[in-house]
Parts: C-alpha cells; structure tokens; sequence
C-alpha cells in the first residue's frame, strides 16, 4: 500500500510539475499545428504506453473496482444473465452489457481498462475536433493540459475508471451540439444515461447551455426515462440506478469531511446533507446561464462550476469524480488569474489523486485518529474548488489568451 501511495504522489506531482512548460509559446504553437486525429493518436498511445508499462510488463495488480464490481458483472451478461433480474447492479442497465462488449473480445480484466481509456481518448478527440474547426484558439492551451492531467493517467490510464463514459458522453452532446445535429444529443443523453449511473444526471446540467431550440428534444426523452427508472428503482429491494446506496457513505475531500474530520461525532452521510448540493448550486446556475458570453465559454464554465459545487458540498465525493468535469476544470483553470493558475495545475489537479490516494491508506479510522493530514489537504481542496467556482461565474482572467467568438458557427450549423 505504501508503495502505491508513494507511486501516485511521484505520478502526480511530476505531471503537475509538466504543466508549466505547457504555457510556453512553442509548445502551443506547435500543438495548434496538429490535427485532431494527429493529437488524439499522441493522446491515446501515452495512455496505453503506460498501461502496458504498469499491468503488462511490470505486472501490477488490477485496481479492485476493475475486479469486484466491472469484471465479474462483464463475465455474467455474457454468460447469458440479464442484469437486475439476475443479478444487482448500482448501474444502469446498459453498463454492465457495454463492459461485455469489451470482455467478448478479450477476456480479461485488463479488456475494460482499455474500454475506459478508448473512450477519454474520444472525448479528447471530439473536443479537439470541435477546436479545430469551430472554437477558440486558447482551447488548444486546455487539450495540452488535458494531454498531461494527472487524474486522467492515474484514475483512467491506470484507474479504469467509468467517469471516462461520463466525459464521453458530455464531449459527444457538445460535438452533436455545434454539427447542428440536434437529434444526435437526444441519443447520446439517453443512451449515455442508460450506461452510467444516476450522478450522470448532474453532469447532464451541462446542456442547460446549449440554445434551447437546440437540446428540447433532448431533455424531454431524458427526463422521462430518468423518472420512470428513479420510480422503478424504489419498488426494488436493491439499488437500480445506485441512488439508494449513496446515503450512509463519505469520502474525504469535502466539506462534510473536514467537519467529521475535526469532530468525529458529526454526522456522517447524512440523507439531508445530501440537499446542501442543489441548494448552492441553483442559485449560481441561475447567475451563470443569464451572464453574457459566447456558448463555449458558458458550456465550459457551467461543466466546472457543477462540478466544483458538487465535489464540495456531496458527502461522497471522490477525486476520481473530477474526472467526469476535467474539460470545465481545466479551462476554467486556464482563464484564471496567473498565481490561480499556478496553483490548480502544479497543486489542486495532483492533490486531487494524492488526497484519495492518502484517505485509502490511512483508512477511516486511522484518519480520525490523526486527522490533520487529512483535514490540509482537504481544505487546500476546498479552496481550489472555491477558486473554480468563483473562476466559472467571473469575466475572463488576465491570462487568458485572445479569442475569437464562434457564435456564427453557432447559429449557421444546420439543423437535422
């Protein structure tokens, strides 16, 4: 265990350390040269490089959600069980069905590792297209800090985590979004719904900034299917959509950690603390959506304020979670102020790993035995949480480069 957390803290650190030469002028010049594909290809072989470095070669154990939970339910729909009424799942049901998909044509945990990490790398292509073509010249700035993020080596590369599929599926409405292809965003919502879990609901909140006309025939499917799945879920005796297993945990990172941290006898996962999340953040969406700016701007800030409001205020909140709203964080993080900037990429991004990292290994109970490690970490956390959202709903910051707006590729994109 200590050689793993020691592991993730040089991963981490070293990738932060990277992004400070990622604002040198020839480095985004000559990204800005490459195409999308060129770029998702660069992208998509430091992923697999050291996944095959880590699991292939040296031969590392598999990370345990890969094991208990996304293998074994992979290997039963494929042995012909069909999910919830054979066996339980806290996802919806298309997960465990997409993760046979992968283990159908090599069976083996390691297949839906590479599953995960196929799918970041087309979301970083779909956004690299869109930034080719339609958006601003700075977004190249955020796929370079996208191509060194540590929580995209340590949670996807080498996590196999399913946010992949959650950033996925944003990145595709977008992408659908600005082709104009309006009936495309109703199939990637609900489809991508079907796949994930319930907190994907939240990240769909995303869409509240695309033009109306554009997503109505989205939300209307989506929040039907929501609904009568949420419905469904209460008449079982298990979680369907894992809303039910939610209440009763915490994680650290959060502001209901640092409360339980410094006084043990708090209340921990609390259904009511639950409330706090939609209670700060509708305010701030109201404020957001009605503020002037280009649709980019406003989807890109809207993806990291939800973010940084939920990963404040949910009693479970991992690290890994950031992973789902690593485009918004990362360009809000670029449009911030220089001494902000320094901070969330050489500091908050890391910490992010190395504070999950920590709270494994000391466990529970020994982290409210000698909680001050813990208890810094997760107010610098806080803080960098607090900078973003307070970046998202702000004008652009002195170090943002000049843009150019792409509101006419907007309102020129055919409709379908």
């Amino acid at each position: 265990m200590a050689t793993v957390l020691w592991a993730k803290i040089i991963i981490a650190v070293s990738l932060g350390l990277l992004a400070i030469p990622a604002f040198f002028k020839p480095l985004n010049h000559q990204l800005m040269k490459s195409s999308p594909i060129r770029l998702s290809l660069v992208f998509l072989l430091t992923r697999l490089s050291a996944f095959c470095v880590v699991f292939v070669i040296a031969g590392i154990r598999v990370p345990t959600d890969i094991l208990a939970y996304f293998y074994p339910q992979a290997v039963l729909v494929n042995n012909g069980q069909i999910p919830i009424q054979d066996f339980e799942t806290s996802y919806n049901i298309g997960f465990p069905a997409l993760l046979s998909l992968a283990t159908a044509i090599y069976d083996s945990p390691l297949a839906v590792m590479v599953l995960m990490i196929m799918a970041e790398a087309l979301a970083f292509y779909l956004i690299a297209d869109l930034s080719s073509r339609f958006l601003e010249k700075a977004y190249h700035r955020v796929l370079t800090l996208w191509l060194i993020n540590p929580l995209s080596f340590i949670f996807i590369a080498l996590g196999g985590q399913d946010e992949a599929l959650v950033v996925l599926i944003v990145s595709a409405a977008c992408w659908c979004m600005w082709q104009g292809w309006r009936n495309g965003i109703a199939i990637i919502l609900v489809s991508g719904f079907l796949v994930t879990k319930i907190i994907t609901l939240m990240v769909f909140v995303v869409g509240l900034a695309f033009p109306m006309k554009k997503i109505y025939r989205a939300m209307l499917p989506l929040l039907a299917i929501s609904i009568g799945l949420l419905i469904f879920s209460s008449t079982l005796d298990f979680p369907l959509v894992g809303a039910k297993n939610e209440v009763g945990n915490i994680t650290s990172g959060n502001i209901w950690a640092v409360l339980m941290l410094i006084n043990p006898d708090w209340p921990a996962g609390e259904s009511w603390q639950y409330f706090l999340f939609p209670l700060v953040f509708l305010p701030l969406l109201i404020f957001s959506l009605f503020g002037r700016r280009d649709e980019p701007d406003k989807i890109m800030r809207l993806w990291a304020l939800v973010g940084a409001v939920f990963m404040m205020t949910s009693p479970k909140s991992f690290g890994m979670y950031a992973v789902m709203f690593m485009p918004g964080f990362l360009f809000v993080a670029d449009c911030s102020r220089q001494l902000q900037r320094l901070f969330l990429l050489i500091v908050f991004f890391p910490l992010l790993v190395i504070e999950q990292a920590l709270w494994f290994y000391l466990g529970e109970q020994n982290a409210l035995s000698s909680p001050w490690l813990m208890i810094i970490a997760d107010l610098f956390l806080l803080f960098g949480h607090a900078l973003i959202v307070l970046n998202s709903l702000g004008g652009r910051g002195k170090g943002k480069v000049e843009q150019t707006s792409p509101q006419r590729f907007l309102l020129e994109a055919p409709s379908k």
